[in-house]
């Protein structure tokens, strides 16, 4: 049934009559109570704005210097730390043997296009194995 055409159902006259009378629901708050407690709480309330701009102008200066601390360590890490190596083909930060058997597998992808050689894949090997840094022609 489609809610724009579905009806709403009533109760037997009986039953509905018979809840009525179990339902002794009476109000938990009078208004004058409810009046009462409004009250106290708009007074309570009232004093509250001051205490709480003291509190949040205590935390300002901390939290903005440590904000400010974070951005600058933020923005500053890439200059403090080294650049990248055109020998880190895979991107670990280190210059090992993962960094050969990438560039071997981009030769072997690209072919001759790739612009890699056998000679610099072999360089770069023998760079890594040995104890000095550049292989003597």
């Amino acid at each position: 049934m489609e809610p724009t055409t579905e009806q709403p159902e009533t109760l037997p006259p009986a039953i509905a009559s018979r809840l009525r009378r179990l339902d002794r629901a009476e109000a938990i708050l009078d208004p004058r109570t409810d009046g009462v407690v409004l009250e106290a709480a708009r007074s309570y309330f009232a004093a509250r704005p001051a205490a709480a701009r003291a509190r949040r102008s205590r935390w300002a200066l901390p939290l903005g210097a440590a904000a400010a601390v974070l951005l600058a360590a933020v923005l500053v890490r890439p200059i403090v730390f080294h650049t990248p190596s055109a020998d880190d083909v895979d991107g670990s930060g280190r210059v090992d043997v993962l960094d050969v058997l990438a560039l071997a597998r981009m030769r072997a992808a690209g072919g001759d296009a790739s612009g890699i050689t056998d000679a610099r894949i072999e360089e770069l090997a023998y760079r890594i194995v040995s104890l000095d840094s550049r292989r003597a022609p």
